[in-house]
């Protein structure tokens, strides 16, 4: 069972699952309900098809027990009967739940992953120069990206433009580290505490709004 890790932080659980198994594999190892169960069948892509069952299966792990996900017209997961927040990301080779009492954020992202060809549609000017002269621009873009995602994933605001309203501070390439973004809206100013680390050639970055 591809189970890697689960890691206590100050604001809850972070549960990492390796995308190793096949679909079929890890169908055995969880009860669907008749929604998940119609729900999954109408997914055709294997990759797809691991995503989904792997976050369950991880929940299950976690949790203890089989609660159920639901998800608003947002798109932004909860849990059925269960009194934890929960924030659910995927990269090609991990799965990643963080189980939280406070509204909090995760993502996931591949450090290989190409960044830069759209990295003016998701970091300001400042932000832009920033990484470029950082130690290593791709890893710190691929971790201004996750970080806009996890902050992002932590509010209920829509329609919003990541180079723009969602800010990064400055901070230096490390392991894992932490620091600090805001999300500016018409209304008021969201501030997140945010941290990172690596695990294999993926970077994980979750937050939790102060």
């Amino acid at each position: 069972m591809p189970f890697l890790e689960k890691i206590a932080v100050p604001p809850g659980t972070i549960g990492i699952w390796q995308l190793a198994e096949t679909s079929s594999e890890l169908l055995t190892g969880i009860q669907l309900s008749k929604i998940e169960k119609t729900s999954f069948n109408t997914i055709k892509n294997e990759r797809r098809k691991k995503e989904y069952l792997a976050v369950r299966a991880l929940l299950k792990k976690m949790a203890g027990s089989d609660f159920k996900i639901f998800y608003e017209k947002s798109g932004r997961p909860q849990l059925k009967n269960y009194p934890l927040n929960i924030s659910i990301s995927h990269s090609a080779d991990l799965a990643v739940i963080f189980l939280s009492k406070e509204n909090a954020g995760i993502d996931v992202e591949n450090t290989g992953r190409k960044i830069a060809p759209v990295a003016k549609r998701f970091l300001s000017e400042a932000e832009i120069t920033h990484t470029e002269n950082s130690s290593d621009k791709q890893l710190m873009q691929t971790i201004y990206w996750s970080a806009k995602e996890a902050i992002f994933k932590c509010t209920y605001e829509e329609n919003i433009r990541f180079n723009s309203q969602i800010m990064i501070e400055p901070f230096e390439l490390e392991e894992k580290g932490n620091f600090r973004g805001t999300l500016k809206t018409e209304h008021r100013t969201f501030m997140f505490e945010l941290n990172y680390f690596r695990i294999g050639n993926n970077v994980v970055v979750y937050c939790v709004e102060m």
